[in-house]
């Protein structure tokens, strides 16, 4: 059975040696992808494996990010200019997609 978010996020903090993941505001979309997951996807014991692993991955790289924003707070004076600013947006940034094409991709 998939993991809940205190799950995953213990397995994230065990991984990196790191507790502050900033903002929380992540933890609602979590709980929404994992109950899905859970409750919808008829995922396999192989691909409840692949999306935890994906999962704990994705959390494990915001505790490191996090982590290195606060050693390098000079950040803020970086200015973001084109194209990489505009390139930005390309990416998914919403939990339903990132669980519409990762249970697409199960399914094949």
């Amino acid at each position: 059975m998939m993991a809940d978010v205190d799950g995953v996020v213990g397995a994230a903090v065990a991984q990196t040696g790191l507790e502050d993941f900033g903002d929380d505001s992540f933890r609602e979309g979590l709980e929404l992808l994992l109950a899905s997951l859970r409750n919808e996807a008829r995922l396999n014991a192989q691909g409840e494996g692949y999306i935890y692993a994906r999962i704990v991955t994705a959390l494990s790289q915001r505790l490191q990010v996090e982590n290195w924003y606060r050693r390098h707070p000079e950040m803020d004076d970086v200015e973001i200019l084109p194209p990489l600013k505009s390139s930005i947006n390309l990416f998914p940034h919403t939990v339903e997609s990132l669980r519409d094409a990762v249970v697409d991709r199960l399914k094949r």
